[in-house]
């Protein structure tokens, strides 16, 4: 995603913002049931009576966040008082994976880790460079920030993805941004020229609108010049109504399937191939990029365009709705909900939430259980205490932000440099966590809101590889590139008619499985938690 400026940027912290066997003694470190007002000077029985120093390896955000966080910042100096504790921070872009390799390889560890390089964190474990927790300490020392993480993903999945080869590792974490599906719009001011007073509901009534957003002049300039839709990002709503993402895995029964050979998939590409003969799609989504489709979009050359919530939101810089009304000042969108198919399926897109990634906590293997508690604590009061949570990211009122008439935090732009972000710690080098579906709310404006909302009520339909795994698939490594290559070939030829389907069906398979898709299926047989 192309960051326009450093407000876009911000929010997608928020975003995107966007990613443990027995502690041994740690009982023995009894942490307070409130710790909002305790120092380390308050009673002879202050459970951070000890003074402890903490290696802490933050979250920072490329372009935002100088990779080097002064040693004597606000927040750290309020989470050193707070809670009796020095921080050492470290200096390293953790999107840089040479930096992330060396610092590792040269025999370095840290206390608190926050790591979103590609190195799977989970290859340290193996290697002995992360230490072991256990489930009871987490739910015990951060209830409220486990509270969160299940709220938006379930038990369930909490569970699944806490255990690595029987062993937990980290505290898990996620947000909301990446827990919403994509959605669709439409323009609505088309939708009123054209007669059509409702959103979509199935994939009958999609196929009406795009037909007269493409043959009935929805723009009123008496040109044959639109088209329903575009599709250089996937088409959403209607591979949900089929209840299949293409290019995922999926575990049905105990065995992995993938989507883009399953029938679900075929009927998909058919429906596709029927609208793209009828001419109410862009032919050129083949070949257009994400830059020329949203271009497209704000030129009013189609009418339903599916992203992400967060794009759409006003507050967003460079967003999808402003764009098309600086060049469309009398334009109207139409944010709506995921569509029926034939069988009753439905859903948007969202890719399925690892919470080992970042925002997660990890803990070097010298970390004693002390210092495993103390961070815990930490982390904990932002989670707690909104107010709290605010100070350590946001920064101070009337400083680094604002409140509009609602009440909803407003950033100043000014204030969010890289030199000052290393300067005062605030956003993600101390504060992230998980936010939830109440807590985005606090600062989203009311006039945001609604694709949010829509995005909520949106059944979700994952891809990726849509379940736990305990490892990584090295087969999937070296030949996913190859057997994407087939599969999008086939995709494009299929849509645009240049294969027939039905006839070309069983080669395609067999070119996916000559260029690597069933060893690598074998492999995530292994390696999945069933």
């Amino acid at each position: 995603m192309k960051r326009k400026n450093f407000i876009t940027v911000v929010a997608m912290i928020c975003i995107f913002g966007m990613l443990l066997s027995s502690c041994g003694k740690s009982g023995e470190t009894k942490l307070a049931d409130n710790v909002d007002n305790k120092t380390a000077e308050q009673t002879s029985d202050n459970p951070f009576a000890k003074q402890l120093e903490i290696v802490w390896i933050g979250h920072n955000e490329r372009n935002l966040m100088a990779t080097s966080i002064t040693e004597d910042n606000a927040i750290k100096k309020e989470i050193e008082e707070k809670f009796n504790v020095i921080i050492k921070p470290v200096s390293i872009d953790i999107f840089n994976q040479e930096q992330c390799n060396l610092y590792w390889a040269e025999g370095n560890t840290a206390d608190f880790i926050n790591h979103t390089c590609s190195i799977s964190m989970f290859n340290l474990a193996e290697q002995g460079l992360l230490r072991e927790i256990s489930e009871e300490i987490i739910r015990k020392n951060m209830p409220e920030w486990m509270k969160k993480v299940e709220s938006l993903v379930g038990p369930e999945m909490v569970k699944q993805q806490m255990y690595y080869k029987g062993k937990v590792y980290s505290v898990p974490c996620t947000n909301y941004s990446v827990t919403q599906t994509h959605i669709m719009a439409a323009r609505k001011d088309w939708m009123d020229n054209i007669g059509i007073t409702e959103a979509p509901k199935t994939l009958d009534d999609l196929y009406i609108m795009l037909k007269k957003f493409t043959f009935d002049d929805p723009d009123k300039n008496g040109q044959n010049d639109t088209y329903g839709i575009h599709g250089t990002q996937g088409f959403n709503y209607i591979n949900g109504a089929f209840g299949v993402e293409p290019k995922s895995y999926y575990l049905r029964d105990g065995k992995v399937i993938y989507t883009s050979v399953t029938e679900e998939y075929k009927e998909c590409l058919k429906l596709l191939n029927k609208w793209y003969k009828e001419g109410i799609m862009d032919p050129e989504f083949v070949t257009d990029d994400r830059n020329i489709q949203r271009k497209k979009w704000s030129e009013g050359k189609f009418g339903v365009l599916r992203d992400h919530p967060w794009w759409f939101a006003s507050s967003t810089a460079n967003n999808l709705t402003q764009m098309l009304a600086d060049k469309n000042p009398d334009a109207k969108v139409l944010y709506f909900g995921a569509v029926e198919g034939p069988k009753g399926e439905s859903g948007g897109w969202v890719g399925y939430p690892g919470l080992n990634g970042q925002g997660s906590i990890f803990f070097g293997k010298n970390t004693s259980d002390e210092k495993v508690e103390r961070i815990m604590a930490i982390k904990e009061s932002m989670a707690a205490d909104w107010d709290w949570f605010v100070r350590t990211f946001y920064g101070e009122k009337g400083k680094q932000y604002n409140l509009d008439a609602d009440g909803k935090i407003t950033i100043i732009p000014e204030e969010f440099t890289p030199d000052k972000l290393a300067q005062y710690g605030t956003m993600g080098y101390f504060a992230l966590m998980p936010i939830d579906l109440d807590d985005y709310k606090k600062f989203t404006s009311n006039a945001d809101l609604p694709p949010y909302v829509v995005s909520e009520n949106n059944k979700k339909f994952y891809a990726g590889v849509v379940f736990p795994i305990a490892g990584v698939n090295e087969t999937a490594k070296v030949k996913r590139a190859d057997v994407s290559t087939v599969d999008d070939e086939f995709y494009y030829n299929a849509i645009t008619g240049k294969v027939d389907i039905d006839a070309e069906w069983d080669n395609y398979i067999k070119k996916l499985d000559s260029a690597g898709l069933q060893e690598i299926i074998n492999e995530y047989e292994k390696i999945a938690i069933k």
